[in-house]
């Protein structure tokens, strides 16, 4: 008779538009599977992810008028349309995601997904800020008592919480049987709470640079380049690009959410599908990033990068920079300076070891636990 593998239940950002999210959730599911279980993504969509949102939402900034507001939502419609069909088009090809869809912490907790074992993470599944409160699905408040609950290289996204918010995590937290976190500042806000926790790396470094190539790496620009990746305005970014393009007779290329192709840059990419992300960093001559994914895959794929700090949620970069020894990469005047990645790969690989010695007490650890499935 055939041995039925551990059923894993993820619940993570899948949704998101954003190139990391849904990254670093193939990259779990793919690590879990290594380690001889199998995964699902609990297809849960909160407010700020539903379809209707992600299409029509306008920020109260942008406009002063109700007509200004549906201008702005009829002229970004076509931007919307192109950007939910490639996020998509990638979720369908590459994640597998459960059949029932959950749009609150209710419906989770009256049609509760059964799995052996519940897993929240990776990225910043734990900012009280996205949605303005705790969301307690990402949390596994829905999860049975009996029932396995671990968190993967979960995220805060800052280095502290308020006082209301550090009981009501502590009381969420205190029901799961292992906890992990990305940050360092994680940890200690476990730690604080009377809980424990492991310092464990994003998911996306569970896989080495030669599986992220052989997942996509098809050459889409023909020239030589730098690569501007850029979550938060600031013109330091394409500044240092600029000289780094000049200095050495580069391409500039941005991979972006810009319609307008802006000054400074040679190729605007906007809008492009997740593992084109993947692909334009590979093959990159040079990064500059403000984005933690961004960092991660350029470490990953061992490229020459600078980070300029964003001006929030800073936390993730100083800590995956100070975990691999590259603070170095935080000084734009060190960009010509081959970072070393001899040392860099022997600390990596003593990071997933014990990361994936986490994972792995994911389905050893099920003795007289219940199974949901």
């Amino acid at each position: 008779m055939e041995k039925r593998l551990t059923s894993v239940g993820i619940i993570t950002m899948h949704k998101s538009d954003n190139y990391g999210a849904v990254l670093q959730s193939y990259a779990l599911v793919k690590a879990i599977e290594k380690v001889g279980a199998k995964a699902e993504i609990i297809n849960y969509i909160p407010e700020r992810f539903k379809t209707s949102v992600q299409f029509f939402y306008v920020h109260p900034r942008r406009y002063n008028s109700t007509l200004k507001k549906y201008i702005i939502m009829a002229a970004s419609l076509p931007v919307r349309a192109l950007i939910y069909y490639r996020y998509n088009t990638f979720l369908k090809e590459y994640l597998p995601v459960s059949k029932n869809v959950y749009y609150s912490e209710e419906d989770l907790e009256t049609k509760i997904p059964k799995y052996d074992v519940y897993m929240s993470g990776s990225d910043q599944v734990w900012n009280p800020e996205f949605e303005g409160r705790i969301d307690s699905a990402f949390f596994l408040k829905f999860a049975p008592d009996t029932a396995r609950k671990v968190a993967y290289a979960s995220s805060f996204g800052k280095g502290s919480l308020s006082d209301i918010e550090a009981a009501e995590v502590k009381r969420l937290l205190s029901r799961y049987d292992y906890i992990s976190v990305r940050e360092k500042s994680g940890k200690e806000i476990v730690t604080n709470l009377g809980l424990d926790a492991e310092y464990l790396l994003d998911p996306t470094f569970l896989l080495d640079g030669n599986e992220w190539r052989t997942f996509f790496n098809k050459r889409l620009v023909k020239e030589e380049y730098v690569l501007v990746y850029q979550l938060n305005p600031n013109p330091k970014l394409l500044e240092i690009a600029n000289r780094i393009a000049k200095e050495h007779n580069l391409k500039v290329v941005k991979f972006s959410r810009d319609v307008v192709k802006k000054a400074g840059v040679d190729i605007n990419m906007a809008f492009q599908r997740p593992e084109y992300f993947v692909s334009m960093i590979a093959n990159a001559d040079y990064i500059v990033t403000d984005s933690f994914h961004g960092t991660a895959f350029s470490i990953n794929l061992h490229k020459k990068f600078t980070v300029v700090m964003p001006p929030k949620y800073s936390d993730r970069l100083n800590s995956i920079l100070t975990k691999l020894e590259l603070e170095s990469r935080l000084a734009d005047e060190m960009y010509d300076i081959e970072p070393d990645y001899t040392a860099v790969e022997q600390i990596l690989k003593a990071e997933r070891k014990k990361s994936i010695m986490f994972l792995e007490k994911t389905p050893l650890s099920l003795v007289n636990k219940r199974s949901y499935l």
